[in-house]
């Protein structure tokens, strides 16, 4: 698995009532992710649309889906994502 360094803020991350990090047992599609919007983070000039396109890609990797993200409306209003099956 790949070795990241996070924020110390991020501290929830270690459980201390298994005495492991929650971290190791993640996929690595999820420690990529955090890797990601950590650095976006970091740059601080990130805003709630910089997170969007880790955040489409983690859907897709985890879920299999054709994940569109900022979709055009429909009678169901402007969601932030949809998500397509065989698509």
């Amino acid at each position: 698995m790949t070795s990241v360094k996070f924020p110390q803020q991020w501290g929830f991350l270690y459980c201390e009532t298994w005495g492991m990090n929650i971290i190791d047992s993640m996929s690595s599609q999820i420690v990529l992710y955090l890797s990601k919007v950590s650095q976006s983070l970091a740059s601080g000039h990130a805003t709630e649309h910089s997170y969007r396109p880790e955040l489409r890609d983690l859907f897709v990797a985890l879920t299999k889906y054709n994940v569109i993200n900022e979709p055009k409306g429909s009678e169901h209003g402007k969601p932030d994502f949809i998500f397509l099956s065989g698509q």
